[in-house]
Parts: C-alpha cells; sequence; structure tokens
C-alpha cells in the first residue's frame, strides 16, 4: 500500500513550523509598531500573523478529525474482527439453536 501524500507527522511539523514563525512575529510586533512603519505595512504584517494563526488552527482541527477517523477504523476493524466475523456469527447461531432444543426439550 502506497504512503499518503500528506501524512500526520507532516502537518504536525507544519504546525510547529507555523506557530514558531506567528511567536516570533507576534514577539516582534511591539518593535514594528513602534517604528516608523506605514499603515498598509503594519496592516499586512498583521494580517499574515492571523493567517499564520488560523493555518495553525486548521491544522489542529485536522489532527484531531483524522485521530478521530483512526479510533473509529480501529474500533470498527476490532468489531469485524471479533463480533463481525462469520466465524462468530455461525459460533452464535449453534449456541442459540442448542439453547432453544434445550429449552424445547424441558
Amino acid at each position: 500500500m502506497s504512503e499518503p501524500i500528506i501524512t500526520q507527522r507532516k502537518w504536525r511539523i507544519a504546525g510547529g513550523i507555523i506557530l514558531v514563525c506567528a511567536g516570533l512575529m507576534a514577539w516582534n510586533g511591539v518593535e514594528e509598531l513602534q517604528t516608523g512603519h506605514s499603515m498598509l505595512y503594519l496592516l499586512g504584517y498583521w494580517t499574515l500573523f492571523v493567517g499564520l494563526l488560523l493555518a495553525a488552527f486548521y491544522i489542529v482541527i485536522l489532527d484531531l478529525r483524522y485521530i478521530r477517523l483512526q479510533y473509529l477504523l480501529g474500533q470498527r476493524q476490532i468489531f469485524h474482527s471479533t463480533i463481525g466475523s462469520e466465524d462468530f456469527r455461525r459460533a452464535l447461531g449453534e449456541a442459540e439453536r442448542r439453547r432453544s432444543k434445550q429449552s424445547s426439550s424441558e
């Protein structure tokens, strides 16, 4: 089976880099406000900062959804390998028939 193009590890690394960049921008933002930059520059600077934060939150949401998906797929696999398996269903049917024979003979 081929590995997906974007893996959970890759987007976690990307999220970490984005958070570091946003943190550096926030740290440097105080200096940027004190210097005599134009309003357009400051608007672009803080828009980029907010965009980085939104990207980080989006990655967090993707990661949580991926974890939930993996959990549900694991749950489904366990169900199919135990209760959902054909062998289990056959054994359950045989046990039901034996129980109904025993209860009808009593």
